[in-house]
């Protein structure tokens, strides 16, 4: 009679509840999470309305039956109801447990490709040595030539000849450049205004940019190695959320070799042990013990998300920061021409990470019903 029940009661639930879903996003998955959920307390709320009915059309029986052996069937009969009220209502405990486990392995896969990227958008970010290239007058060409030009020839001696570890230094180059610049007799000058329009803008714009150029490439490689740490967190919380089902492949290679729904199965062979031990042992406490193991990892996904969410919020910041930073250059209209192409690509580089932050990366929105709604299921069935 209980394996009849159970089968039946079973096809009540969608089996779209274990199908894999390939959602753009999280709201998406949030909104199919309640969809399911939806659909699932419907259906089980007619089974749980007519069993109740049906025990209480029994009660009346009882109260109005004298002779004993049909008055013992009807008792007999009200506990099976009650039992059945009782697996009916943990049946959808925990396919709302398993709901909300399978929503939150979809919202793990989809916060790994948003850090996965965030990998690849650090690396891509202008290097250390592009930093220095930029940033530093002596890797200009153009100044190279005229410093050259305004450099005292070797048999003429000087007060100060910069050695070349102090020839490489952007500032002791930039100063050493101007005095050159303005020492030199008038008959030995022979810059052009273009040669003059060139060596003043260089050396502007690497004076006053070396420090947030700077700024930019540190900060960055600030974000890049927070951006690892993140991601050795979520491998933790989807170890953490795979032990109770006893799925022991970690994330990377499950996301690279696309093994998502072994998890589904191992999630199947879980419950359907919990549904079995609930008909032979209900109440024990391994019972309970199944039932917070499959709780737990909802709460420790929660607390990743909060770090996930504060690390895209400090992100943001910084590349708001950058962008006014690089943005902030006060002769870039004047020396447009003799701005480096390095410069001007970092700049992009810095708005369009701006843009992924506020969009692609952007923080999980933990505070709406919805979420809430997946975080601690349905209250038909607390």
């Amino acid at each position: 009679m209980k394996t009849f029940l159970l089968i039946s009661i079973l096809l009540l639930i969608p089996t779209a509840l274990l199908a894999r879903t390939n959602n753009p996003n999280i709201d998406s998955l949030l909104h199919q999470a309640r969809l399911e959920l939806n659909v699932l307390r419907n259906r089980l709320s007619v089974k749980e309305r007519e069993l109740w009915h049906q025990e209480k059309l029994v009660e009346q029986m009882i109260l109005a039956e004298k002779e004993v052996d049909q008055l013992i069937r009807l008792i007999l009969k009200r506990d099976s109801l009650e039992q059945q009220r009782t697996l009916v209502k943990f049946l959808g405990q925990t396919e709302v447990r398993k709901i909300r486990y399978l929503k939150g392995i979809q919202i793990i896969n989809l916060l790994y490709q948003k850090t996965l990227a965030l990998d690849h958008h650090f690396s891509s970010v202008a290097t250390l040595g592009e930093i220095h290239r930029i940033s530093n007058p002596n890797n200009y060409p153009e100044f190279v030539r005229i410093r050259d030009r305004l450099s005292p020839e070797k048999k003429v001696k000087t007060g100060f000849d910069p050695e070349p570890i102090l020839q490489s230094n952007v500032y002791t180059s930039v100063i050493y450049s101007v005095i050159q610049a303005f020492s030199k007799p008038k008959k030995e000058k022979e810059l052009s205004s273009q040669n003059s329009q060139d060596l003043s803008c260089i050396l502007d714009f690497t004076s006053r940019m070396h420090q947030d150029l700077k700024t930019v490439y540190y900060e960055t490689f600030f974000l890049q190695r927070s951006n690892e740490i993140i991601n050795q967190d979520m491998e933790r919380l989807f170890e953490d959320f795979t032990r109770p089902i006893e799925y022991t492949i970690p994330l990377y290679r499950c996301y690279k070799e696309d093994l998502w729904e072994e998890i589904q199965d191992k999630l199947k062979i879980y419950v359907d042990s919990m549904i079995k031990l609930s008909d032979q042992q209900p109440g024990s406490s391994q019972l309970d013990r199944m039932q917070v193991e499959l709780d737990f990892p909802i709460d420790r996904l929660m607390q990743f998300i909060y770090s996930y969410n504060s690390f895209i919020e400090q992100g943001t910041r910084f590349y708001e920061k950058f962008g006014a930073m690089l943005g902030d250059y006060q002769n870039q209209d004047s020396c447009q021409d003799q701005l480096p192409v390095a410069y001007l690509k970092l700049k992009d580089q810095i708005e369009i990470a701006i843009h992924k932050f506020r969009t692609a990366y952007r923080p999980v929105e933990i505070n709406g019903s919805k979420f809430k709604e997946l975080l601690y299921g349905l209250s038909e069935y607390d």
